[in-house]
């Protein structure tokens, strides 16, 4: 049996920012699909809040990420370490510039995590 490579959301980020290739991004976003399902989000919260308001193609492609997130979300019963609350917190203040209407229903489940 294979090793186990386990990546988190500030691995794969710095991947994604020292790669000179235009296909290590779909590669990441195929990667970050088997990892924690908080390092997922983590990851996914980082990449939104960095899009300038001119890039709507990938705001709205890290969006339909974070909506396929969601339907995974109660598939694992593992809550956030504390970690990982903190940069939750982080980021999501950061998503509210954007006053997305579509994703305030996913919103909603991570203001009640950070809520805490």
């Amino acid at each position: 049996m294979g090793s186990v490579i386990r990546f988190d959301a500030e691995e794969l980020l710095s991947k994604l920012e020292d790669s000179p290739h235009a296909h290590t991004k779909d590669i990441i976003f195929g990667l970050v699909k088997k990892i924690n399902k908080w390092e997922r989000l983590i990851f996914l919260l980082k990449i939104r809040s960095s899009i300038k308001p001119s890039q709507e193609t990938e705001l709205l492609r890290v969006t339909g990420e974070i909506f396929l997130w969601n339907d995974d979300f109660n598939r694992s019963g593992s809550q956030p370490t504390l970690k990982q609350l903190d940069l939750l917190k982080l980021y999501y203040g950061e998503q509210l510039q954007y006053n997305d209407h579509n994703l305030s229903r996913i919103m909603f489940t991570i203001e009640t995590l950070v809520a805490v």
